[in-house]
């Protein structure tokens, strides 16, 4: 596991150049803010939710500025670990035991548990029950799954889709987010004066 703790420092939602997904958000974050308001209204957003995106979408970047704005750690895990590594479910949840605030759990690189076929293994039906039933245990546990190669996901759609009710697709930014991303790219660089963001973005 990688252990990624909040930065109040850092990045959080309102500073991302990508608003959309973060719109998809603002309920698990007021949730996990203020749980009462919601059960009061019978109302629990999400907390299993898949990111799909291409490398350098932001996926890692989302996530990091969602722990930030709820002030919560990450639990990092690449998800080929479920097969290669004993019991590596079981000592997930025992970082939890420990724990009594809400964390998110991140698995990365999701659509490697529904390619594997190696039917010593578990299977990835298996492996998601498994993790299913720990999640009913410990409710405070938020877990993000991320995929860059949708395809396999497509193949294996009832795989998913039956443990991830809600889903957020990355896209390619649009020339407006291109040139504030450009920009911060190059806050700290000295830039010739014949260089135009704005141009590059639309190029």
């Amino acid at each position: 596991f990688k252990l990624i703790r909040p930065d109040g420092e850092d990045k959080k939602l309102a500073d991302l150049v990508m608003q959309e997904p973060v719109e998809e958000l603002k309920d698990l974050v007021d949730y996990v803010k203020e749980p009462h308001e919601f059960e009061k209204m019978g109302y629990i957003p999400e907390t299993k939710i898949l990111i799909i995106g291409e490398s350098g979408f932001g996926k890692g970047t989302l996530i990091k500025a969602l722990a930030n704005e709820m002030n919560l750690n990450i639990i990092q895990i690449h998800a080929s670990r479920f097969f290669d590594t004993e019991n590596v479910i079981e000592k997930l949840f025992e970082l939890v035991q420990k724990a009594s605030i809400p964390y998110i759990v991140h698995i990365d690189a999701f659509e490697k548990l529904t390619e594997h076929t190696d039917s010593e293994m578990e299977t990835p039906d298996a492996i998601l029950d498994k993790l299913q039933t720990y999640l009913d245990i410990y409710p405070q546990v938020i877990l993000i799954a991320t995929c860059e190669d949708s395809s396999a996901l497509i193949s294996n759609e009832d795989t998913y889709s039956r443990f991830f009710k809600k889903a957020i697709s990355l896209e390619v930014p649009n020339q407006e987010e291109r040139c504030k991303l450009l920009k911060e790219f190059t806050a700290n660089n000295s830039l010739a004066e014949d260089v135009d963001l704005e141009q590059i973005a639309k190029n």
